[in-house]
Order: structure tokens, then sequence, then C-alpha cells
């Protein structure tokens, strides 16, 4: 079997649109001692679908976490590096002491019945997020505006 590694197109229709954008950074900023999540949403979701949901992240305090989150999906196919997966809660995927340095991030889902979104889940500190991907693929692409 032969991948297409084309870039997929992007599902999210404009992530800068989502809450806590901050112009100023060109990024969604997360302030949190526990934690705030982003939920971006699958169009017309059928069980079984591979979706693949990727973002850039960086943190400004040390221990802050990052993670994805998907009710009804707890089949993770593929994370990126460091990721820690617990399937027990519902296809969760957590990256822990972000770097002060942008860094890409996904997970890939299968979905189940009832999954309609993937929550992108920041934790304590100051976590700013950007360039998020929504796509129907097994596997992540390059972001492009």
């Amino acid at each position: 079997m032969t991948l297409d590694t084309k870039v997929q197109p992007n599902l999210l229709t404009n992530w800068r649109n989502m809450d806590g954008y901050d112009k100023s950074v060109d990024a969604i900023v997360k302030n949190t001692s526990g934690y705030k999540d982003i939920n971006v949403w699958i169009p017309n979701p059928v069980a079984g679908d591979v979706y693949t949901i990727s973002f850039d992240a960086w943190g400004s305090t040390a221990g802050n976490n990052i993670g994805t989150h998907m009710y009804h999906a707890k089949d993770i196919i593929a994370c990126a590096a460091g990721g820690g997966i617990n399937v027990s809660d519902n296809g969760h995927v957590e990256w822990v002491n972000l770097s002060e340095k942008s860094k890409r991030y996904f997970t890939t889902y299968r979905l189940e019945d009832g999954a309609t979104y993937i929550m992108i889940r920041a934790r304590t500190g100051t976590t700013y997020i950007r360039n998020v991907k929504l796509e129907k693929s097994p596997y992540p692409t390059d972001y492009e505006e």
C-alpha cells in the first residue's frame, strides 16, 4: 500500500476565530491553573473514519502540559513523539513540560459511534497554540495557510 503524502485540506476553516485567539502573538492563549479546552468539531463524523489533529504549541512556564482528548475514540493510531497515551480515559494523549520554542504535535484517532469533536487541552500555566489543522487522514501533513 502506498500512502498519499500530498498535503490534505484543513477541515477547520479558521483557527484564528477560536476562543482565546490573541492577535499580538498570533496564537490561541490559554492561561490556567487547571485546564482549558479548545473543541475542534468533526464535520459529518462516521464511525471507523480516521482523523488527525495537529497544531503548534509552546509554553511560558515550567511544567506546561498540552494534550488531545476525544470521547468515543479509544483507538489512537499515532501521536507525536513523547506523547503519553491513556485509552482508559477516552482517547487521551498528553505531552508534558512544553518547550518555550514552538513544536508541532499531532494525534490520529479512529472514530467510534458518538464521536463528534477532538479537544486540545492546555494544562497548567500559559500555553500558546497555533496552526491548528484537522484532516481526514491517518497521518499529519504540512500546515498551509
